[in-house]
């Protein structure tokens, strides 16, 4: 009676186990459809809820990509890809050698949405870190000090 309480509570745990690894759950149909159709070949996909946003976290050539959907429509609303420094579009590099000369490179990430595309750059000198946002043609949008 033992053996068989033990293997049934090791199945169940083995059916709850895969049960809560699907990171689909709640996803719509919809969202899948137009994920597979605008990113085809993505792997090792993740799926979160945010709000009015479905929001899949994927590997895309070698890259890592959030994609955000509309829940209400499965409309893509936008996406947002870690860059390299040597990845960023020349424009961009030169604003960033140009105005932030001082300053440590830590982190791009490209933003493509309705606005079109502009990059998020995270750079520090000594004990201050900084955000900026700059347009695909170079222009400083705005300049952010981050807080420690």
């Amino acid at each position: 009676m033992k053996k068989i309480s033990v293997s049934l509570l090791l199945l169940l745990m083995v059916g709850l186990t895969t049960a809560f690894a699907n990171d689909e759950t709640g996803i719509s149909k919809q969202v899948k459809k137009n994920f597979e159709k605008e990113f085809a070949g993505a792997k090792s996909v993740k799926w979160n809820n945010l709000g009015d946003y479905q929001v899949a976290t994927f590997a895309y050539d070698n890259t890592r990509v959030e994609a955000y959907f509309n829940t209400a429509t499965g409309e893509l609303e936008g996406s947002a890809r870690y860059l390299i420094f040597d990845q960023l579009p020349m424009a961009v590099v030169q604003t960033f050698n140009k105005n932030f000369a001082r300053k440590d490179f830590i982190s791009a990430l490209e933003i493509s949405n309705a606005d079109g595309v502009f990059y998020m750059l995270t750079a520090e000198t000594q004990n201050k870190k900084y955000s900026f946002k700059v347009s695909d043609n170079g222009n400083v949008v705005s300049k952010i000090r981050i807080k420690q």
